[in-house]
Order: C-alpha cells, then structure tokens, then sequence
C-alpha cells in the first residue's frame, strides 16, 4: 500500500478499470462501491485496517475507538490504478474504505442532531449522510472548502474533517451505510453538494432545538 501514490496524484487512480461506473450506482458490496466512487463520484480511495472475528481491529491497538474503520498507520497513500486497488480488496476482504476529505468537507456530529438538521435540508436538497450501526454517530457530506461556513455557532457539536490529511470511512465499511446516497438513487448521476452556509442554518436550529428539548 505505501508504494502507491500520494494524495496529490491520488485522481490518477480511476482508470478504465472504472471508467463507466455500474448503473445504477450502489454501495452494497465492496468492490461496487469503490466502482461508484472511483467511477462516478472521481473520489480518490484507499484501504484501511479490518476486524477479524474475536481478534479486533487488525490495528491490534486495545480498545480501538473505530475497529476495521480507520487509515493504517503513516500518511495516507493510494494504489496506482483501479485495478490494483480492486486486486487489494480482493485479497483483503473486510478492508475499510477510506477516503479523503478533497471532493468534499465531512461534518462529524451526533445521530440524532443530523436527523433533526436533515429532516429541514430535505426540503431543500438531498444531503449525502454517512450512518454508523449503533445508530451514535452521522457524517454529513458538504461541498469542499466550506465545513467551517456550516458550523458558526454549533462548533462544540460538530467535528469538520477537511483537507488532504483528514478523512472518512465509506459505506459498506465496518457496516457503515448511506442514510443519503451521494448519488440519485437508481440512477449514476451524483448529488451537488450543497455550500457549508445552506446546511448550517439547519444545523443551528438543530442545535437549539436539542438543547432546548434537554
């Protein structure tokens, strides 16, 4: 893995391998979802570590917060073509996808303050949502560069992930599934993100409507 490319060349991974993304776009295996978003969405991917039945997270660090859902260890690097990289998930099934945070800004927060934020958003536009399986945590998806513009105001409820050195797992990692697909469903097209000012009026009135409810 670390003899691939750095995040600078990372687009140069999506190759006729995934040059017409299946349709429509899916996340429900691995390699499919790679496909979409390699293919369709041009988001550069990695692999990350995995869990292994009754052993953990292969990071084998005790206590991992994020078991078969993070990066491996040294800056993150990228297979240098979208075969090689679908020749990885093959011969280690389970590996996160990991994605960093250069085709969007990634907001971070509680399940239930997303919920409250896109419940109002839908009545706007779609908002790709990221949901884990214990239902405690959501990733909302915004347009690059502008995380910060969302979060005046609710900054102690909301993680930003932006930049080429952060980053976020992928559905279908570590049971991982989209709330909002960032695409149309049943279709290939992908959804606009929407600019980090649209989401975050939503998010503040979420924020006062939980703190309120307390």
């Amino acid at each position: 893995m670390h003899n691939g490319t750095q995040v600078g060349n990372a687009r140069g991974v999506v190759d006729s391998a995934f040059a017409g993304a299946e349709v429509p776009l899916s996340a429900s295996t691995a390699s499919r979802a790679a496909s979409a978003y390699l293919g369709a969405l041009e988001w550069p991917l990695t692999l990350g570590h995995s869990t292994r039945p009754g052993l953990g997270c292969t990071c084998q660090r005790a206590g991992c917060a994020t078991p078969g859902a993070h990066p491996r260890p040294g800056p993150l690097t990228y297979p240098r073509s979208a075969g090689e990289l679908l020749d990885q998930l093959e011969a280690e099934p389970g590996a996160a996808l990991i994605a960093p945070t250069v085709g969007f800004d990634a907001l971070v927060m509680r399940h239930e303050f997303a919920m409250r934020a896109i419940l109002e958003l839908e009545r706007l536009a779609p908002v790709p949502c990221i949901v884990n399986p214990s239902g405690d945590r959501a990733v909302l998806l915004v347009l690059l560069g502008t995380g910060h513009d969302a979060v005046e105001g609710v900054e102690h409820c909301v993680d930003v992930r932006t930049g080429p050195d952060a980053w976020i797992a992928l559905p279908p990692t570590r049971s991982l599934a989209w709330d909002t697909p960032p695409w149309f469903e049943r279709t290939d097209v992908e959804v606009p993100l929407l600019h980090g000012n649209d989401v975050g009026r939503h998010l503040w009135f979420a924020c006062r409507t939980e703190a309120g409810n307390r």
